[in-house]
């Protein structure tokens, strides 16, 4: 994969996206009000419309302008170093945080390590509904209507109805076999992902690094062609971007 960097392309270019980055500027932390001083490292989650979104921990999640934190130097430092042939941050950072349904163990990062996209998919599992049987189909013919060349999985999150093992292996048996979040894990991961999936699309497609290719909604989708229609053209565009 060929990219000319600029800053102008670095949410594309999340090959180069540093695990952490440190403040230039003071924050107030958004729990206890305690100062943040300026140095202080937290986790870099992604660059989206040209802010930084950085986790703190119990500080919290901010939405920093770039220039207000070290990203560009730690971006600069990783061109030659690193490459869309690395170990994905995404990857690297929730892998143990899934589970397979067909097993209930959880999954290492070799079996995702493959992968260069993720189909992440918010549901209620809880609530029978179109979106949820769509979810369903999905799952079971995901591997094979999409093309081995693209290197995609699915990663289903399904944010209410899971709680415990033998939810998990109900779960299996009702035919949803593509990894999923662990109900022991759910919360924590879905507030770090950010993906605000409630405004803006259930269905979310991204690399291996976390960066967000397309959102939309499965209501709106209704098929898995349409579905797959999606996935296909984002994770194409990527590639060849």
């Amino acid at each position: 994969m060929q990219t000319a960097y600029g800053e102008s392309n670095l949410e594309e270019a999340s090959e180069l996206w540093p695990q952490k980055v440190a403040t230039r500027t003071p924050l107030i932390g958004k729990l206890h009000g305690n100062t943040l001083g300026r140095g202080s490292e937290g986790v870099f989650l992604r660059i989206e419309s040209g802010e930084v979104m950085v986790d703190f921990g119990h500080n919290g999640i901010f939405k920093l302008p770039v220039k207000d934190t070290d990203f560009l130097d730690r971006v600069r430092q990783a061109i030659g170093v690193r490459t869309f042939e690395s170990q994905g941050l995404f990857t690297f950072r929730y892998a143990s945080s899934f589970f397979w349904p067909e097993t209930s163990t959880s999954c290492r990062i070799p079996e995702l390590e493959s992968f260069d996209f993720f189909v992440v998919i918010y549901f209620d599992y809880d609530e029978a509904s179109e979106e949820m049987h769509l979810v369903k189909e999905l799952s079971k013919e995901f591997s094979t209507l999409m093309a081995d060349d693209l290197k995609t999985s699915l990663i289903l999150m399904p944010v209410r109805g899971i709680s415990n093992a033998v939810d998990m292996r109900l779960y299996y048996l009702d035919g949803f076999h593509a990894p999923t979040i662990s109900p022991y894990m759910k919360k924590g991961t879905v507030h770090t992902l950010q993906h605000d999936f409630e405004n803006k699309g259930d269905l979310v497609v991204i690399d291996k690094n976390g960066h967000i290719l397309t959102q939309n909604f499965l209501s709106k989708l209704k098929t898995p062609e349409a579905s797959y229609e999606l996935i296909h053209d984002s994770v194409a565009q990527r590639r060849t971007g």
